[in-house]
């Protein structure tokens, strides 16, 4: 599964790294956001119809989806030449700053791809208990409620038998109850103890008890951190998203709102850490919300240094590494994306070529037979040719671009240099900005992106 570019960004960050389609390479620059933009299409047609009658309804969606197409198929071209000038300029540029960087820090390629895997799963443990600490703490829980047992069982054990027989009924069946229970509790530090491996059993006064009763006694502020500290590093990981140059106002404002709802959670959870902070010997630093809501650097967030997962230290923490990671992968969904082109560009040129063909035979075919068919037939090759000649000249355009790695085929016999301007189609296409895959407009009001965010955030505090 993989989530859309426009909406992934605004997902929890595990899912961000298991279903973004940047990290899913062989989806190239796809962004997945087709049905989005077909939806956005059809909302003109809504203040049309909002009161036709039934017919009409159809009728203006009809007409509305048939020239979509029409405006689709005569894009094709457009879009494959802008999605090709857009994966050689990602890796014209980003690739000598990945090799400088790679050389100077010491670093490689398999490093770079297993950041990802290493912050997912520094995420996903942040959200359960290791088994390194759970273990210990319920084998030593395990001997506290044996021992316990074990001297409820000892104080009824030495009961010497008097009175009625009701009397000693209720002795011998407390007497029963308290073995069963004596039974089960060696039976579960038995079982830990082999989990442990543990050869000698722990006593009071070893380290590794006195370790784990810490933890337990500790427990829940440890939870508490883990909490927080997993919902703040998500909440900074997106605002990362929210801050940069690139992103356009739709996207920030989609982004700010999935932030304004993280961070009610980061406020509920931010009270529990508080609470328990206070409670702890020595007692613990309490945080203020409008300071955690400020932060936009992980190195700002005090409780990750006593973290146990040593995030600090982790290299995709760093944002330099981050960025790294980020222009990598978009280097290899754009060799990814080349791959795709080379093929979807060859497939267009033997299209246009046999379409025209054909419907030049089928109108031949018929002049004589059913000449007002041929006639029709002829007016829809008339079209069709010169929206293909347009689409051969777009071709040609990409057949020269510097990086083009696919078949230069031969010049179709088809079009004649007077079907189309050659010059106007170059200067289109060369006036059109390619859209990086995780833009969604062009509207870049860098004076205002973390502003907007800041503010919506704010509010909860």
């Amino acid at each position: 599964m993989s989530v859309n570019a426009f909406h992934g960004h605004a997902h929890n960050r595990i899912c961000q790294l298991t279903n973004h389609p940047l990290y899913r390479t062989v989806l190239g620059l796809e962004d997945l956001e087709t049905c989005e933009r077909v939806f956005s299409a059809s909302n003109s047609v809504a203040r049309v119809i909002r009161f036709a009658s039934h017919f009409h309804w159809q009728q203006f969606l009809d007409l509305h989806f048939k020239q979509w197409n029409e405006d689709r198929y005569a894009d094709i071209s457009k879009f494959l030449f802008n999605n090709y000038k857009q994966a050689i300029k990602l890796i014209t540029e980003f690739t000598p700053q990945l090799t400088i960087y790679k050389n100077s820090n010491g670093i490689t390629d398999t490093d770079i791809q297993r950041w990802p895997e290493d912050e997912l799963r520094y995420l996903k443990d942040l959200q359960t208990e290791p088994e390194t600490d759970a273990v210990p703490a319920a084998y030593v829980e395990a001997l506290i409620t044996l021992k316990k047992v074990q001297a409820d069982y000892d104080s009824l054990a030495g009961f010497q038998f008097a009175g009625t027989k009701e009397n000693a009924c209720s002795i011998v069946a407390k007497r029963t109850g308290v073995r069963r229970r004596v039974l089960m509790a060696m039976t579960a530090v038995e079982d830990l103890e082999a989990l442990l491996q543990v050869e000698e059993r722990w006593s009071e006064n070893c380290k590794e008890y006195l370790a784990a009763l810490d933890y337990i006694n500790r427990r829940e502020f440890i939870r508490a951190v883990c909490e927080l500290e997993g919902l703040v590093i998500q909440r900074l990981f997106e605002l990362s998203k929210a801050n940069l140059a690139g992103t356009g106002y739709k996207m920030r404002q989609h982004i700010s709102k999935a932030l304004v709802r993280r961070s009610a959670a980061i406020k509920a959870s931010l009270d529990r850490y508080n609470k328990l902070a206070v409670k702890q010997k020595p007692k613990r630093p309490t945080l203020d919300y409008s300071e955690v809501a400020s932060w936009c650097l992980i190195g700002e967030f005090e409780l990750l240094k006593d973290s146990r997962y040593g995030v600090l230290q982790q290299p995709w923490s760093l944002p330099v590494n981050r960025e790294i990671m980020t222009k990598y992968f978009k280097t290899v969904c754009a060799h990814t994306e080349l791959v795709r082109l080379n093929v979807e560009v060859a497939r267009l040129q033997d299209w246009v070529d046999r379409e025209d063909v054909h419907l030049k035979e089928v109108a031949d075919s018929l002049t004589v037979t059913d000449p007002l068919l041929a006639c029709a037939v002829k007016q829809v090759y008339l079209r069709q040719r010169r929206v293909n000649n347009v689409h051969r000249a777009r071709l040609r355009t990409i057949y020269k671009l510097p990086g083009y790695s696919g078949v230069i085929p031969s010049i179709s016999v088809n079009m004649s240099p007077s079907d189309v301007d050659n010059a106007a189609v170059a200067h289109e296409l060369d006036a059109t900005d390619s859209i990086l895959v995780d833009e969604d407009d062009t509207l870049n009001d860098e004076g205002n992106r973390l502003d907007e965010v800041m503010e919506r955030i704010l509010i909860l505090a």
